[in-house]
């Protein structure tokens, strides 16, 4: 009886050692996934644009990079080289008519509105998607003595690397595609000059 006894016994102390061990292993597991799932979508929350996760899934688009202003030349370059000791006046008058078009080198696949709009508010300038130039811009200059005016009339488009992504209803994005783009900015003389 007594090799029963102790032969049960520790069975019994090991079956409760198992159920504690396992019990203490749920408890610890359960909280901290939970926790970690929480944290990761109040981040996720406090980054997105205006809008989102809130039923709004996208497409958004973001701009990742500016690099600045790009000049499309369509007249000139013009040089009034003036290697006197006066004052010289030049004019420039452009002779070119057509339409400039936005470009967009990439993948972003959405409309060319939200791309506007988006590269609007993350510049602070106003954009479009082509602008039409008539030849009739005639700019009159001094150049200054022992000095080269150089002058083009160029169409100024704003440049930018951008990304376009949705969003699902707890605020985790999937990438759609990215791209540079160049709009439509402005049109005007663009002039430098070089000294003797």
């Amino acid at each position: 009886m007594r090799s029963i006894a102790h032969v049960s016994l520790p069975g019994l102390k090991a079956s409760v050692l198992v159920g504690l061990v396992a019990g203490t292993l749920l408890t610890g597991v359960v909280p901290a996934s939970a926790q970690t799932v929480t944290r990761g979508a109040h981040h996720a929350q406090s980054v997105q644009p205006k809008g989102a996760c809130n039923g709004n899934t996208g497409p958004f688009v973001k701009v990742l990079a500016n690099y600045g202003t790009y000049y499309d030349v369509v007249s000139g370059p013009f040089v009034d080289e003036n290697g006197t000791s006066n004052n010289s006046t030049s004019s420039f008058s452009n002779t070119w008519s057509g339409t400039i078009s936005a470009s967009v080198t990439g993948s972003l696949d959405v409309s060319e509105n939200l791309e506007i709009e988006s590269v609007k508010v993350a510049l602070g300038i106003t954009v479009t998607a082509s602008a039409t130039i008539s030849g009739s811009h005639t700019v009159t200059y001094t150049v200054s003595p022992k000095t080269d005016l150089h002058a083009e009339y160029a169409e100024l488009m704003a440049d930018t690397y951008d990304e376009s992504y949705i969003q699902n209803s707890v605020c985790v994005q999937s990438e759609v595609g990215e791209g540079e783009t160049k709009f439509d900015e402005s049109s005007n003389w663009h002039t430098w000059v070089t000294k003797y």
